[in-house]
């Protein structure tokens, strides 16, 4: 599918090497790189991918947390967003070849910004748009990647704002959305919501796909229970529809992400315009239930 595709870059030479991290840029992605070696994320966006994403994304000791388009789900990118049906259009599956089931996702411009203190900047243009050529939704999509802390944590905070190009239908679905596809190979950690470890207390939707049991307004995948410890968690906004929601949270992929159409259809009329808001962490030696409490009370009141 060939469509119009626009990409600025801007590369500010001050500070471009500093504290052993530097830009690494393509006309497609940019990444952070630590030590010549070990990329700390990579943002991905061309006009050939119908969803932009971040990987590798990685935790403070270096490890890759993300995967990429694996085996199982080639549809799964790191950390993106997708819907999953709207007008009961199927956005989120894909074919082998990578081509849409029923509705595209269509990148029309992306400027990508790295500053000299090694946060970034990123902006999206985007149509949803149906294989018979109806475009549904229209999207203006703004990243910030804050600069890495002396531990080597980063945040990314992402908001949305789309608007109906014509009367459509968000469909109920128990997946969809912003979401976060992780690696195998940390099969001892768990899952952490504001009401605890949620490993053990999901409830059962269709096959082994689960549920939170109760709404939080964040979740995060965790190394250790109770203790100091490392993870990476998402925040999601009060000011996004229905905060809080409840989640999927797949301990065998694994997988998490907010679903704010969970238990309703969302109607949205021509003109109409949608808010969405979220933050991801990555942390280290953290006593994540205070430390995720008190970042989003700060995410909330921004």
């Amino acid at each position: 599918m060939r469509e119009l595709f626009v990409l600025s870059v801007v590369i500010l030479a001050t500070g471009y090497l500093h504290g052993g991290y530097k830009w690494d840029q393509s006309a497609t992605s940019l990444a952070l790189v630590r030590d010549d070696a070990v990329v700390v994320w990579r943002f991905n966006a061309g006009p050939d991918d119908s969803k932009p994403c971040f990987h590798p994304l990685t935790m403070p000791d270096g490890s890759v947390l993300t995967d990429f388009r694996p085996a199982d789900h080639r549809w799964h990118r790191g950390a993106w967003f997708s819907w999953k049906f709207l007008d009961g259009q199927n956005y989120w599956e894909e074919s082998a070849a990578g081509e849409p089931r029923q509705g595209w996702s269509r990148v029309e411009n992306v400027a990508l910004t790295p500053n000299p203190d090694f946060s970034a900047d990123i902006e999206l243009m985007m149509r949803y748009v149906e294989k018979s050529g109806v475009e549904r939704l229209a999207e203006k999509r703004v990243m910030h990647v804050s600069a890495p802390q002396s531990d080597g944590s980063y945040t990314i905070t992402v908001a949305m704002d789309v608007v109906a190009l014509t009367d459509v239908v968000i469909n109920r679905w128990y997946y969809g959305g912003f979401s976060l596809r992780m690696a195998k190979g940390r099969e001892g950690w768990s899952f952490l919501d504001v009401n605890g470890v949620s490993g053990s207390t999901h409830v059962k939707q269709q096959n082994n796909h689960r549920l939170s049991r109760d709404p939080s307004p964040w979740v995060a995948y965790v190394e250790k229970q109770g203790e100091p410890t490392q993870g990476i968690a998402i925040l999601d906004h009060r000011s996004n529809p229905f905060h809080p929601v409840r989640w999927l949270l797949l301990p065998h992929m694994p997988f998490m992400g907010p679903v704010f159409h969970y238990e309703r259809d969302m109607r949205m009329n021509k003109g109409d315009s949608l808010k969405l808001r979220y933050r991801i962490l990555t942390f280290k030696n953290q006593n994540a239930t205070q430390f995720l409490n008190a970042n989003q009370q700060k995410f909330d009141l921004q």
